[in-house]
């Protein structure tokens, strides 16, 4: 039994190598040529071009993982099936949940393996090439912003800016609302300008006016500063800024105090939670191929590589069309984003132990 394990694993691996680099390839081609002609207007070096494919290549490897594995699993057993050795196999009393036990070992093996290398390795190779493509195109990442509104549900206010400056970390036309108490009348803030104080953390406010509701007069008080600081505006700066932040570009810790920042400023945050239990079940990929993988066993006589290879692609478009579907919708409000980034997941693990149970031994 070890040495018919070793015998199919050597031959998967052997397919999955190639089918890997077949597919990074035709990512990598991809990927140049959607920018060829912006290359060339930039007059864009080739050492260049060639350095940006090269910080791709983690994100393509990870891209290509799940459906070479799908196709390596299909054809690695479609061969034993053309050539009659399944029926040796399966004559010496091997059963089929033995005889295909590597292949789904190698899958839950690879799952975890990829979500280490794409937290260690893709991330940050692929905000490097983001960022260099941006810089040889001569594309600038905008983060100021026009008419923002942030809630600080911490400190139950209101902010809101004619218009947020990002290099200068500072607002323009500036109306606060705040609640500082319980059934309290709410007090206002209006400023002509703030800034940001990097040594401190807070914001201070230029040509500020305060209204103060005056219980015992029954009305508001207006006081006026030249400038007002106070070290409880503490309101991070980047929950002003017009949102580019890319979660896919974010080490799993950022992710996460990026969806937070975004709760407490009352800003849209639905969309980057999917993304980010997204990751968690897209590293799973490699286990539902290998699953979808095996129950294709005995499926394909004639034409194996061919079969295989349309399968796998057939396969993989179909999980990857579900899951772009109910992550739309989860960005949109219709599902929950647990649903959106888990429902394929959830929904192949269950077609694929079907079809493993019903496959031909």
């Amino acid at each position: 039994m070890k040495l018919l394990h070793k015998m199919s694993l050597g031959l998967f691996l052997k397919y999955l190598i190639s089918s890997v680099l077949f597919f990074v390839l035709i990512l990598e081609l991809l990927d140049i040529f959607s920018n060829l002609w912006r290359y060339i207007n930039n007059e864009v070096p080739f050492r260049e071009i060639m350095h940006v494919a090269l910080l791709y290549l983690p994100k393509c490897i990870i891209f290509s993982l799940p459906i070479s594995i799908l196709f390596s699993v299909s054809y690695a057993l479609g061969n034993f099936y053309a050539n009659n050795e399944l029926i040796a196999v399966f004559g010496c009393g091997v059963s089929l949940y033995k005889f295909v036990f590597p292949f789904i070992f190698a899958g839950i093996i690879l799952s975890p393996l990829s979500f280490f290398f794409e937290e260690s390795v893709v991330i940050k190779t692929y905000r490097q090439k983001s960022d260099l493509t941006y810089e040889l195109l001569n594309s600038k990442k905008n983060f100021n912003n026009n008419n923002v509104t942030v809630a600080d549900h911490i400190n139950a206010r209101i902010y809101h800016a004619d218009f947020y400056n990002d290099s200068a970390k500072s607002l323009s036309g500036v109306i606060i609302i705040e609640n500082r108490s319980e059934n309290s009348v709410p007090v206002r803030i209006d400023a002509k300008s703030a800034k940001w104080n990097e040594e401190e953390g807070y914001w201070d406010f230029y040509n500020a006016r305060i209204y103060s509701w005056d219980e015992e007069k029954k009305f508001y008080d207006l006081t006026c500063h030249d400038i007002f600081s106070d070290h409880s505006y503490q309101q991070d700066p980047e929950s002003f800024r017009n949102v580019v932040k890319d979660v896919e570009e974010m080490e799993m810790a950022d992710a996460k105090a990026w969806i937070a920042t975004l709760k407490n400023a009352g800003l849209p945050y639905r969309e980057a939670l999917t993304e980010y239990y997204k990751r968690f079940s897209f590293t799973l990929t490699p286990l539902i191929v290998a699953l979808i993988s095996v129950s294709f066993t005995g499926k394909f006589r004639k034409n194996v590589l061919l079969m295989s290879l349309l399968m796998s692609m057939m396969m993989a478009a179909a999980y990857y069309i579900l899951q772009m579907v109910l992550v739309l919708f989860a960005k949109m409000g219709y599902i929950h984003p647990v649903i959106g980034a888990w429902g394929a997941f959830i929904i192949f693990l269950i077609i694929s132990l079907i079809m493993f149970k019903y496959a031909d031994t």
